[in-house]
C-alpha cells in the first residue's frame, strides 16, 4: 500500500480553517490505495509560533537533516526521500496573482529532498470585501477532488 503524509499546518483547527477544508476535500477523494498519515504540527512541538507558514517552516527546518532527507555526493546534493510526489494546498485572503513565497519555499525544499513531482493549488481572494467566500471555496474543493482523483 502506498503512503500519503498529510503535514497539517492549519493552526485554526479543522472547524475554522479554510485550508483544512480544502485539504479534507483532497484527502477524502485520493485513491483508496493510499494509507493517509496525518501529522498535525501543533502536536509536534513546533509551537509557540502563531502563523501556519512559520510553523510549517519550523517543521521543515527540523527535518532538513543531512543524512536523513538529503546527503552530499561527489556530484553534489541528492535527495533521500522516497516520496514520489507532493501537493501544496493553501488559502489566500488576497489576490492570486501575487507570488506565494511559502509555496516556492516548499517546492524548492521538496526538490532538495528528492521529491520531483510537485503540484499546488489555492483558494484566493477570500478576505476581499464583497467576495463570495463560499463560492470560491466550493470551486477550490472541486479542484481538490479533481487533483486527488489524478494523484
Amino acid at each position: 500500500m502506498k503512503r500519503l503524509l498529510f503535514i497539517d499546518a492549519c493552526i485554526r483547527g479543522e472547524e475554522r480553517s479554510r485550508t483544512a477544508r480544502l485539504a479534507s476535500a483532497f484527502l477524502t477523494h485520493v485513491d483508496k490505495d493510499y494509507q493517509i498519515e496525518h501529522l498535525r504540527l501543533t502536536d509536534c512541538g513546533c509551537t509557540p509560533l502563531t502563523r501556519a507558514d512559520l510553523e510549517l517552516r519550523a517543521y521543515f527546518e527540523r527535518v532538513s537533516v543531512c543524512g536523513v532527507t538529503f546527503h552530499y555526493t561527489a556530484a553534489g546534493q541528492e535527495g533521500l526521500c522516497k516520496a514520489e510526489k507532493a501537493v501544496y494546498i493553501s488559502t489566500l485572503g488576497g489576490c492570486a496573482d501575487t507570488p506565494h513565497l511559502g509555496e516556492s519555499y516548499v517546492k524548492a525544499l521538496f526538490q532538495m529532498f528528492g521529491i520531483q513531482e510537485f503540484q499546488s493549488f489555492r483558494a484566493a481572494g477570500l478576505d476581499i470585501v464583497g467576495a463570495d467566500v463560499e463560492a470560491i471555496l466550493r470551486g477550490a474543493e472541486e479542484k481538490a477532488r479533481q487533483l486527488a482523483a489524478a494523484f
